[in-house]
């Protein structure tokens, strides 16, 4: 069982890892343009 944790765990923590990568990048991305429609907003 532990064995099949940790084979479970190899396969999906580096596609978490890099899904919260590109998450955190569309975020900061989005947050920028966000910040200025909404400063701008009337």
């Amino acid at each position: 069982m532990s064995g099949f944790v940790l084979d479970f765990g190899a396969l999906v923590i580096p596609f978490l890892f890099k899904f919260l990568i590109l998450f955190l990048y569309l975020v900061i991305n989005d947050l920028s343009g966000f910040v200025v429609k909404f400063y701008h907003a009337p």
